[in-house]
C-alpha cells in the first residue's frame, strides 16, 4: 500500500509504528510513544495515555488533534 509507512522489529516481525495517509491534511498513526515517563499507546481501537484509555473518540475541528512534544501531550490543540 503506497499511502502507508510501517516500522517492523527484525527480531520478531512485530509492527511497532504505522502512519497511514488519509488525505492531504490527515494522517492516522499507531504505535507506542513516550513523553517524559508517560507512555502513550495508539492502536486502531484505542488511545491509552498512562493508565487512561480513550475508545471510540474522534477529534474534529482543531488545528491539531494530538500534539506530542518533549515532556508534554496536548489533545485538541487550536
Amino acid at each position: 500500500m503506497q499511502n502507508m509507512f510501517m516500522l517492523i522489529r527484525k527480531d520478531d516481525d512485530k509492527e511497532f509504528f504505522k502512519a497511514k495517509i488519509i488525505d492531504s491534511v490527515n494522517i492516522q498513526v499507531t504505535g507506542v510513544f513516550y513523553t517524559g515517563s508517560t507512555k502513550i499507546e495508539e492502536t486502531d481501537e484505542k488511545l491509552m495515555i498512562g493508565t487512561n484509555t480513550l475508545i471510540g473518540n474522534v477529534i474534529e475541528g482543531f488545528a491539531s488533534a494530538m500534539l506530542i512534544e518533549e515532556g508534554a501531550l496536548k489533545i485538541g490543540v487550536a
